[in-house]
């Protein structure tokens, strides 16, 4: 068995898919087997996996369930004790899995690692390098549209952005799966607050590095919102002994 399973959502991203999977194809690290879980799209996506990248294993549902119910399928249909998911509108470097998955070894505590995704149209602009979240209920992409430059450093997070991150599976089953009622934002903050709160640790690992094109033009990507605080696990505003660690 592989070591890591990389989980794709998609919904009609056709016009994504050969970059995206001609990076998976050139990664230093082969062990992982790649879970692409489409969300009944109208477009070419399986049939193009199909024809050039037969080992994908497709998950097809019959409709657009949302980014949380197709990334949960795929973590249920694999095996592998790591799971990295990624948008399907990314482009990663060539060391992007080994990265995390080395990242997310050498921590034992670590729920998930954050890579770092850069600008597509801006490539000295940071897009996302993890979530963090504050008193007044707002969650935001850390550094969006900062210089790369001031994000070369790892460090603890709030929460992995679920658009590329890798999470441990015996982690998962402590905290159970995302949460399907978030169709496609906050999902990811929700979730790496509920491991927060069991114990657990979110890392941000700037050396697994990848190209986001751009979330408003996808409904898998991710955008900064304003999150409702009672749909938050834990239900009330975060205690200030528990942000004294962010």
């Amino acid at each position: 068995m592989d070591k890591v399973a990389v989980v794709i959502p998609n919904y009609n991203g056709y016009r994504y898919l050969e970059t995206c999977f001609a990076a998976l194809a050139k990664q230093t690290f082969t062990e992982f087997t790649t879970y692409f879980v489409d969300n009944g799209s109208q477009d070419e996506s399986c049939a193009f996996l199909r024809e050039h990248y037969p080992e994908t294993k497709i998950i097809q549902l019959d409709d657009n369930y949302g980014f949380s119910r197709a990334v949960n399928e795929g973590i249920r249909r694999s095996k592998e004790p790591y799971v990295i998911l990624l948008n399907n509108d990314t482009e990663v470097f060539p060391d992007f899995v080994e990265r995390l998955y080395e990242g997310i070894c050498k921590r034992k505590n670590a729920f998930a690692c954050s890579a770092k995704l850069i600008s597509y149209q801006e490539r000295d602009k940071i897009d996302d390098a993890g979530n963090y979240y504050n008193m007044l209920g707002w969650a935001f992409a850390r550094g969006k549209g900062k210089p790369v430059s001031e994000f070369e450093t790892s460090d603890r997070i709030f929460a992995a952005c679920a658009g590329a991150a890798i999470y441990r599976r015996e982690f998962l089953e402590k905290t159970g799966l995302f949460d399907e009622e978030h169709f496609a934002y906050l999902e990811d903050t929700d979730i790496g607050y509920r491991a927060r709160l069991l114990g657990y640790e979110n890392w941000y690992e700037p050396s697994a590095k990848g190209y986001h094109a751009g979330c408003d033009r996808l409904p898998c990507g991710k955008r900064r919102k304003r999150i409702e605080i009672q749909r938050v696990q834990g239900g009330s505003l975060l205690s200030q002994q528990y942000l004294s660690d962010l």
